[in-house]
């Protein structure tokens, strides 16, 4: 039996700020920091083996990839970064207060478009700074890939060739694979493991979740590694 560590980043400013954060790349609080580094410790305790660790294009993830790896005291695997694991583009509420995007387009509309698989919240305009198409380190990548508002739906289409040509191969060859990213994109992963019939879930910063995967890559079980702070698991 093999397994997978999913980590989502420690606590960023937008978390601390209660904004959608998105593609927005802000910089993880001082409690985000220690919280990156305890949920290092917590792998080191639970004796985790890792050959391999993939992490976002973005500054938190890579942030609490850096500090996790800091707190596991052994020397870090080999990383590899993909923007296909860049959280959710949450589009026009990019960068919101979640009061203002409550007042400016309705509490109960904008909870429909956090939760439902279909319907994303309104895409940036091109011209709009916050669009990733003004941003350099996107230059090499086709204009079709870039997003500007994305429903849960289109965040599984999007991880889907991530998860087909470089996280299920390594898995399906016996490797230990650590992935540091964001809620969204981390729950989408789960789901393409696990198959259509995953509800969706949170969960909650820089507490490793260990995916215990059977043979065929069957889900074998989930565990927080600090079961004292937790969000719930289907």
């Amino acid at each position: 039996m093999t397994h997978l560590v999913l980590l989502r980043h420690g606590e960023s400013l937008f978390n601390q700020e209660g904004r959608f954060a998105g593609w927005r790349d802000v910089d993880l609080t001082p409690v985000g920091c220690q919280q990156a580094r305890h949920a290092g410790r917590l792998m080191a305790r639970a004796g985790l083996e890792l050959d391999l660790a993939f992490v976002s294009w973005l500054r938190r993830a890579r942030r609490s990839l850096e500090l996790a790896l800091e707190g596991l005291g052994s020397p870090g695997p080999p990383q590899a970064a993909s923007w296909r694991l860049n959280e959710r583009h949450c589009g026009a509420l990019e960068g919101l207060a979640q009061e203002e995007a409550h007042a400016r387009f309705g509490a109960r509309v904008v909870e429909d478009w956090r939760n439902d698989l279909e319907t994303p919240p309104p895409p940036l305009e091109p011209g709009d700074p916050r669009h990733p198409a003004h941003d350099p380190r996107y230059a090499q990548l086709a204009s079709g890939d870039l997003p500007a508002g994305e429903s849960l739906r289109q965040v599984l289409r999007r991880l889907q060739p991530f998860w087909e040509q470089d996280l299920s191969p390594r898995l399906a060859q016996g490797q230990r694979v650590l992935v540091v990213g964001h809620g969204v994109c981390l729950w989408g992963l789960t789901r393409l493991l696990a198959g259509p019939s995953l509800p969706r879930f949170r969960m909650p910063n820089a507490n490793p979740l260990l995916v215990s995967l059977g043979p065929g890559l069957t889900l074998a079980g989930l565990r927080y590694l600090d079961p004292d702070r937790t969000l719930p698991l289907p």
